[in-house]
């Protein structure tokens, strides 16, 4: 993305970094440690924006019982040409066979009949 839209300009770098507090990070923090730091920061900074709840939808898992919350699709095409969306619900370890299923809106792949 850098490659095709660039950077932001050192002002705004500024701006955006003194905004959110500051933060410093050193290379030897790994993810453990900077996820949550970022998602502390951005909810204490960008809540209203980033967690509006119009941006998310509740999506049912049959295969294990339960109702998540994720991000809606982000893209839109013109005249509806294309819809897009989640079809099938996520589902655990094991629970597919392996085996390519001939119908790909099934909620779980079992063998060929």
């Amino acid at each position: 993305m850098v490659r095709s839209v660039g950077t932001y300009d050192e002002e705004t770098w500024k701006e955006v970094w003194k905004r959110h507090g500051s933060p410093v990070f050193r290379h030897y923090h790994a993810m453990p440690y900077l996820l949550p730091a970022m998602l502390k920061l951005l909810y204490q900074h960008d809540s209203q924006v980033l967690f509006n709840p119009e941006f998310f939808q509740e999506r049912e898992a049959k295969s294990i019982g339960a109702t998540f919350v994720q991000i809606k699709p982000v893209a839109q095409f013109a005249d509806g040409a294309v819809e897009l969306g989640y079809h099938i619900g996520t589902r655990g370890n094991g629970v597919d066979e392996p085996v390519w299923p001939d119908d790909l809106t099934v909620e779980v792949v079992r063998g060929k009949s």
